[in-house]
């Protein structure tokens, strides 16, 4: 039985009755159990999807270990199913019934000193385990979970979570995580280094943070600092350049020293916010907020006056990007560019601050759950150094939706006068330059990746393995979730790609970690190590179809994800470069 599709009344090894599924990922499913022995008490049980355990065991390691904290979800057991010894890894945690912070905030309208209570407590949870060397580096509104309705807040899903000594998760230049609570620095991290996969940001203190700003934001007005579905490119020149409007523009009846505190969290340099969880939980201390407005709900009876429009985010970028290209600097770009340049701009300028429902995406790395039912949930993008699961082809749960807030400030329409032609022109010349989060847009032109050196040891490898320059065989992604021959959506990154079957001395169930690339028409990818029986080996191999490198795009997909069908072939080459005429 497949460990996603248990049935309610199942009973794992350990005793442990299934009641329903809560989430499913890339890497795991959860869900909510109760002892065969002790009916009525209620568990969150995280089960592994393949019989890896590396990356739970990691997450386990830390919540025993480094994570121990009243508002941090607990740990109460461990196991394998169906087998003790082979079975696949779970272990058992605190079940939260309450809502998410964003929608508890939302339904139950609680007061503000009750929310900055809240966030006391959350701060001084991430305080600890900041000094224990600890970095969330994911969170998010569904990763704190309420107790109940006067606010007690527990941190979930530490899975992405860093500690000295972790194994690495990631493969690329950021960890995991969700690009509209990544913190400035991060964005500019990647968008100078996202074509160096040995790059790697370093997370701090911070970062969790501002992340926590973000959630703080979205809990006190409805909204979030910039909207998660703004384009990527847009999205993160906001994050990176543009400041967000006040919370007190969108609700009025936010107080001035909440106002100023969540501000001070999303500021643009590090340095500049609070440097830690006490210090944020000092300032949140409750004899601080003794006026009158600290004691009224988040959102009123009455339809507030509508507050003052955004500043257009279009209009800050041209500012940002004049000042820029005020330095000499000699460019040509393709008129076409300049035209999708231009359509971006026009499209950043309708968009405003629409009341969020965050709808969740399981391609972008966000997290899945039904929080009308529970809220544990599991990351779908993983890394292949941790756990090799091909995990661009989870199946896919029903994404969250918002519920209908509490008279809830509206964002106002922004109307912002267009500039001239000539502004549109440099600002088009300095956006073809941007590279953001894990892909730039589908619409963009994609250049073709370029030329490579094959890693060190790749020609002894090929060698001990009896593959030669020019040999070909069948690959697959995704062969732990049925029949290989389908249709897969994938995204720029790493995956997991297995040979398929048996060539000349390669094992079928090889496993190829592939960095995927994407042009308009294709998707390309290059393949630098190898995993055999736990040995890792490097090599020097390329997607290849119909004579040509890569493969063809299928219909669907957006600028982020693409369609391949996941049967494919593999091709040794020498270098990363010329096949038949394409430097790639």
């Amino acid at each position: 039985m497949p460990p996603e599709a248990l049935p309610p009344g199942f009973v794992l090894t350990g005793g442990w009755r299934v009641l329903e599924r809560l989430g499913v990922g890339g890497y795991g499913v959860v869900y909510r159990v109760e002892p065969v022995d002790s009916p009525g008490r209620y568990f969150a049980l995280k089960l592994t999807r393949n019989t890896a355990e590396g990356r739970a065991l990691r997450e386990l390691t830390l919540l025993l270990d480094r994570a121990v904290h009243p508002n941090v979800v607990a740990v109460h057991a461990c196991g394998r199913w169906p087998d003790l010894v082979t079975g696949h890894f779970y272990f058992v945690m605190d079940w939260v019934p309450g809502p998410p912070l964003h929608v508890w905030a939302d339904q139950h309208n609680p007061s503000f000193r009750q929310l900055a209570e809240t966030f006391r407590r959350v701060a001084l949870a991430l305080d600890t385990l900041h000094a224990g060397d600890v970095l969330h580096r994911d969170l998010k509104p569904e990763h704190i979970l309420l107790r109940d309705t006067e606010g007690d807040p527990v941190l979930i899903d530490l899975g992405a979570s860093a500690y000295t000594g972790a194994p690495t998760l990631t493969t690329g230049p950021l960890p995991p995580g969700t690009r509209h609570l990544r913190s400035p620095e991060a964005i500019r991290f990647h968008q100078r280094h996202w074509r160096h996969p040995d790059a790697r940001y370093q997370s701090v203190a911070t970062d969790d943070l501002y992340a926590l700003g973000v959630c703080l934001y979205r809990a006190a007005t409805g909204h979030y600092p910039f909207p998660p579905d703004w384009p990527a490119d847009v999205l993160c020149a906001a994050i990176t350049s543009q400041p967000p409007v006040a919370p007190s523009e969108l609700n009025p009846r936010i107080p001035p020293e909440l106002d100023a505190i969540i501000l001070r969290l999303l500021e643009k340099l590090p340095e500049q916010r609070f440097q830690s969880g006490a210090e944020l939980a000092s300032t949140l201390a409750p004899n601080r907020f003794t006026s009158e407005a600290w004691a009224t709900p988040l959102f009123g009876t009455d339809t507030p006056a509508p507050p003052r429009k955004p500043p257009s985010l279009a209009r800050a970028r041209v500012r940002d990007l004049e000042t820029r290209l005020s330095r000499p600097v000699l460019l040509v770009v393709p008129a076409v560019l300049l035209l999708l340049a231009v359509g971006w701009l026009l499209h950043g300028w309708r968009q405003t601050t629409p009341r969020v429902t965050p709808q969740i995406d399981p391609l972008e790395g966000h997290k899945i759950a039904r929080h009308a039912n529970s809220h544990h949930s599991e990351a779908v993008t993983d890394s292949p150094r941790a756990n090799p699961i091909p995990v661009t082809v989870a199946p896919v749960a029903p994404p969250l939706q918002d519920p209908t807030p509490v008279m809830k400030p509206p964002a106002p329409p922004a109307k912002p006068r267009a500039p001239s032609l000539a502004r549109l022109s440099k600002v088009a010349l300095a956006c073809t330059g941007l590279a953001c989060s894990s892909s730039t847009p589908y619409v963009q032109h994609r250049p073709i990746p370029p030329v490579a050196e094959c890693p060190a040891g790749a020609d002894e490898t090929h060698e001990r393995f009896g593959i030669e320059q020019g040999d070909q065989f069948e690959g697959s992604i995704g062969e732990n979730f049925g029949t290989p021959f389908r249709n897969i959506t994938v995204k720029e990154g790493y995956l997991m790609t297995n040979v398929h079957r048996k060539f000349k001395k390669l094992p079928a169930g090889a496993q190829l970690v592939t960095e995927i690339i994407f042009t308009n028409e294709r998707v390309y990818g290059r393949i630098r190590e190898m995993r055999v029986d736990g040995d890792v080996y490097p090599v020097c191999l390329v997607y290849y179809e119909f004579s040509d490198v890569g493969r063809q795009r299928l219909p669907g997909g957006d600028e982020e994800h693409a369609v391949i069908f996941n049967l494919l072939h593999v091709r040794v080459v020498e270098r990363f470069r010329e096949i038949l005429g394409k430097d790639w």
